[in-house]
């Protein structure tokens, strides 16, 4: 993991978190360091936590998030939307299309 993902993997972490470090195994394994701290003192320990919780919590998808809102969605083969596109539901470009639906559908969502 290099470094510019573990920062944006730790900060999306903390932000599933909610308020306060309740559950962040970077706060429980600190031993009373400040979560900056632990992470100076021990990056290796620091990125597997990070990694682990990340392989755990995979980036919500467009593909993921029409499922959750309607399970009953028809999927073809490759496991994409039958007749819907995402340029249809505004969710990108007609020009930015590059007729590769399996990419397109396995995006993740960016968190705003």
């Amino acid at each position: 993991m290099d470094a510019v993902k573990f920062f944006k993997e730790k900060e999306r972490m903390c932000k599933s978190l909610g308020e306060g470090c309740t559950g962040c195994m970077i706060h429980i394994k600190s031993h009373e360091l400040r979560c900056f701290q632990f992470c100076e003192k021990h990056p290796e320990k620091a990125v597997d936590i990070v990694k682990e919780w990340s392989a755990k919590h995979p980036k919500e998808t467009r593909l993921t998030r029409l499922l959750k809102n309607y399970p009953n969605t028809p999927l073809n083969d490759d496991g994409i939307p039958v007749y819907i596109c995402t340029t249809d539901l505004g969710l990108m470009d007609i020009d930015d299309c590059d007729d590769d639906c399996v990419i397109c559908w396995n995006t993740p969502i960016e968190e705003e």
